[in-house]
């Protein structure tokens, strides 16, 4: 992070309390992923955008499999 968005980040955490404060700070040292839904990003932690991710592939699996199990064989 840059030194000026820290400063500001600081600047930011100074009138919360001590709490909040260490909860804001917990949070950035998380590995976190935007996510886009209905033109809103979201910051979700890197274990649940895998989830998605691997949900999207089981989906794809399991269509592809489905369409080919429709099909008639000649």
């Amino acid at each position: 992070m840059c030194t000026k968005k820290m400063a500001n980040l600081i600047q930011e955490l100074v009138p919360l309390s001590t709490e909040d404060q260490e909860s804001a700070l917990e949070n950035l040292s998380k590995q976190l992923h935007p996510i886009q839904i209905d033109e809103k990003v979201y910051m979700i932690p890197i274990e649940v955008n895998d989830l998605i991710d691997n949900l999207m592939e089981q989906i794809e699996v399991l269509k592809n499999s489905t369409l080919d199990f429709g099909r008639k064989k000649n």
